[in-house]
């Protein structure tokens, strides 16, 4: 690796973390009241935006990562997989 600059995130104050925290908690929440397909029909659309970027997310993991872009491939392959079989099977 060169150690080149891929992206920048920008770091939340302690403050900003308990807000998020608590917000992913109250989500969480409604989450469940959805019911799993509900869940499934919104899962639907992010499925296919990872899907159709999965290059893309392979090449920044394994530039990120410093593993080999086959193996980043992989990871994606499989994340697809269960992302797909929970929204195909959750329901059931």
């Amino acid at each position: 690796t060169d150690y080149s600059v891929i992206g920048e995130v920008n770091i939340s104050t302690a403050e900003e973390i308990a807000e998020k925290v608590q917000r992913a908690h109250s989500a969480k929440k409604a989450w469940k009241m959805l019911g799993a397909k509900k869940r499934a029909e919104m899962l639907r659309p992010l499925y296919d935006i990872i899907h159709s970027r999965s290059e893309e997310i392979s090449r920044l993991t394994s530039l990120e990562m410093g593993k080999p872009i086959s193996q980043s491939i992989e990871d994606m392959e499989f994340t697809l997989e269960y992302l797909n079989a929970f929204i195909e099977d959750g329901p059931s």
